[in-house]
């Protein structure tokens, strides 16, 4: 439920109040798809917050001498959130008189886009590819060069040695040989201490462009492939069981800004962002009786929102560049 904070008088306080209500049982009832806060991290809260970031793995070790302990701090990543707006605006003239029949549904759009926020902020993460906290060492004064998706990240940021990962990559459709290759991919990516991490990808985030390419290979019983055939001679088609039916779930991401990109998640990973956002968003209504209708002659009725969205970790994420 939002909060409202009301500077009003009792002239078009019923219609104020009617855009309130409205707007209260639309966001209320509005099943948008949250897959910005079912992948990665999603924190509740309007002020800074850090994170850990922890670069060694998990594992029992055999116990010998003093117990060691791993340090969950030794990177870490802070989130500062930023406000935003959204609102509209009448004359007061119009509000009040008597052929005024409603608000046309903006309560419920505005409503809607309160609900898919989260989910455009990851999508421009995303998008932009921005320089991870990770990489950073602010015991050394050390910025980070290396956004989510790169050729070459390092397994350990302390231990060259390990070796590196990529995780973005194309394909020229979404198919099987993608999905061969991507399933190899993240079972063989090494962790921190050099050993296979054993991730599969469990989710398929598709912009609206490809859901149904996505469709069609993901919920086919049977797909068209090329059949053993000699060397020297053009392979045949035919129908193959779809093995991967079943393994990969869809999802239809359509605040995704790249109409030929897709991105694999494992969704027992690591997290591969963090967003953050208060519990509702605040109300301000503003009449008759406020400076803001002094200044215009006008009625309003604004919505504020903190929220913040970053890049967390790259391991458990693929981005996929369809060519076809």
């Amino acid at each position: 439920m939002s909060y409202p904070n009301y500077q009003i008088s009792g002239d078009a306080q019923r219609a104020l109040e009617q855009f309130s209500s409205e707007f209260d049982g639309a966001l209320a009832a509005m099943e948008a798809v949250q897959w910005a806060e079912r992948f990665g991290i999603r924190h509740t809260g309007r002020f800074r917050a850090t994170f850990p970031i922890p670069v060694s793995a998990a594992g029992y070790r055999l116990r010998e001498g003093d117990d060691k302990y791993r340090d969950l701090f030794q990177r870490s990543l802070t989130m500062i959130p930023q406000e935003w707006q959204d609102g509209v605006e009448a004359k007061a003239l119009v509000i009040e008189a008597p052929d005024f029949i409603g608000w046309a549904g903006e309560p419920e759009r505005i409503a809607r886009e309160s609900r898919r926020f989260l989910n455009q902020l990851v999508a421009s993460v995303l998008h932009d590819n921005d320089n991870l906290s990770f990489y950073s060492d602010v015991s050394v004064g050390l910025a980070s060069a290396k956004g989510l998706f790169a050729d070459n990240h390092p397994a350990n940021v302390f231990d060259d040695s390990v070796g590196t990962f990529d995780n973005q990559h194309a394909a020229a459709a979404i198919n099987a040989d993608m999905m061969k290759a991507a399933l190899v991919r993240f079972a063989t990516k090494p962790a921190p201490n050099g050993k296979p991490m054993g991730l599969q990808p469990t989710h398929m985030l598709v912009p609206s462009a490809l859901v149904q390419e996505a469709k069609d290979f993901l919920e086919s019983d049977n797909i068209l492939t090329a059949l053993s055939q000699a060397a020297n001679a053009e392979a045949p088609l035919g129908w193959t069981n779809n093995r991967h039916k079943g393994i990969v779930e869809l999802v239809a991401c359509h605040e995704l800004e790249d109409n030929n990109i897709i991105y694999l998640i494992d969704a027992n990973g690591p997290p591969p962002w963090i967003a953050q956002s208060g519990e509702s968003p605040e109300e301000i209504i503003f009449d008759k009786d406020s400076d803001y209708y002094k200044r215009t002659g006008k009625v309003a009725v604004g919505y504020t929102m903190v929220a913040g969205a970053v890049g967390a970790l790259p391991h458990a994420i693929e981005k996929i560049t369809i060519t076809g």
